[in-house]
């Protein structure tokens, strides 16, 4: 039998050994009460850069949304083609190598490429952490990403002036994240020039059908691009380089790179998964002239999807907090970067931060409101308390704290 250990590299950070294999990756990059929230990803070839860069994400996300929460990332080295067994190995062996992290709450575990609720509910059982009966409730997570992409589309084209009806966009990723975009966008009267798979892309510069473009992905998978008609087969690669107004960006990490990113031709970036540019470009494109929307800022719907479907909001109430909160507060980063002459990740990631920081700071009546506010949700996730009471919690800190960007004045 393979033993396992934890090979720590720093407090924060360690790597999952399975006998000489390095099987698993886990980074927490802060906390707030002690405890840090992220998904866990499973994919061949995700190492410990990879978890950390998505870890630093995570807080960003949570200082963005005011949601106090710390931020971390876990991944799984295990690729699509392993068995069903091999996988639920690989799961059972994370799971009870960081059992002692999962059981103390430090880290809280969510979906991630590559896994799903069910896969979450497993690990935390292989650890023996109890759960409840609103616990880890299945959701459109994929949608709730769309939502905040969508807001951020459309806020970066009203800032650089560009009507959104006829709009070029092209979509890296035609899966949950992908689709539910090209939905929304082809609502505004935007054109999908471009969509892809793991197995290429197509592209049609007059705009491709996106209804045909879903079905033809529910029938044939990552497939359909092989197999859809009316529209030029394309390198999946290509489809980053194509001149478009706007680049959704919804599959891997630093799929723009330093090998690529000379070749870029799109105007606006705006991110549906997280780290999808390589820092070391990042500087670069902004040079250029290109409009980065930051991941935490675009992508961030799927957390806030997550804490909201929580505390019992549906759908309807996760889309108008998007529309009224959220996207309002993008409008007012990219103001404040206008008039300041800096990209919108200068003016976003400082305050993001200070919000975390906000989070741990304050006064001992403070930290007793936090004992109170957590056994409440105790309490409320074994279903003895009323959702109303947990709503009206949520909306009320929410208002608290994520309060307007200073001097900013949202467009119109």
């Amino acid at each position: 039998m393979q033993t396992s250990t934890i090979s720590r590299r720093g407090s924060l950070s360690c790597t999952v050994m399975d006998g000489e294999e390095k099987l698993g990756f886990l980074t927490i990059d802060s906390h707030v009460g002690g405890a840090a929230g992220g998904g866990i990803r499973m994919t061949a070839d995700v190492d410990d850069a990879e978890i950390g860069e998505l870890a630093r994400a995570m807080t960003l996300k949570h200082g963005f949304l005011g949601l106090p929460m710390g931020g971390a990332k876990a991944g799984i080295r295990c690729g699509k083609d392993a068995t069903p067994e091999e996988r639920q190995r690989r799961l059972t062996v994370f799971a009870q190598v960081l059992a002692p992290v999962l059981r103390s709450g430090a880290f809280v575990p969510g979906s991630d490429m590559g896994t799903s609720f069910a896969d979450v509910r497993f690990v935390l059982n292989a650890a023996r952490v109890p759960s409840y009966p609103r616990d880890l409730v299945d959701l459109p997570s994929g949608y709730f990403t769309a939502l905040t992409v969508a807001a951020a589309v459309r806020e970066a084209a009203l800032h650089r002036g560009l009507p959104l009806a006829g709009a070029r966009i092209a979509i890296e990723g035609f899966g949950k994240v992908g689709q539910s975009v090209a939905a929304l966008m082809a609502q505004a009267g935007a054109r999908i020039v471009g969509v892809s798979t793991i197995n290429g892309a197509v592209h049609d510069s007059a705009g491709l059908d996106v209804v045909r473009l879903e079905r033809a992905a529910l029938e044939y998978g990552d497939a359909f691009v092989e197999r859809f008609d009316g529209a030029e087969r394309i390198e999946r690669d290509a489809l980053l380089e194509l001149p478009v107004d706007i680049l959704v960006p919804c599959a891997g990490v630093h799929a723009i790179h330093s090998g690529n990113s000379d070749r870029i031709d799109a105007g606006i970036i705006v991110p549906g998964a997280n780290a999808p540019i390589d820092p070391q470009v990042w500087r670069k494109l902004v040079g250029r002239g290109v409009l980065l929307i930051p991941d935490f800022i675009s992508n961030s719907g799927g957390v806030l999807g997550a804490a909201m479907s929580f505390c019992s909001f549906d759908t309807a109430s996760v889309e108008a907090y998007v529309r009224d909160r959220v996207q309002p507060r993008m409008a007012a980063i990219l103001a404040e970067a206008g008039r300041k002459g800096v990209s919108p990740q200068e003016i976003a990631e400082p305050l993001a931060l200070r919000r975390i920081d906000s989070f741990n700071s304050g006064s001992p009546r403070g930290g007793l409101q936090k004992r109170i506010n957590a056994f409440g949700v105790k309490l409320y996730r074994k279903g003895w308390l009323p959702p109303v009471l947990v709503r009206n919690g949520l909306m009320a800190m929410l208002e608290r704290t994520s309060g307007p960007v200073a001097g900013a004045t949202p467009t119109a």
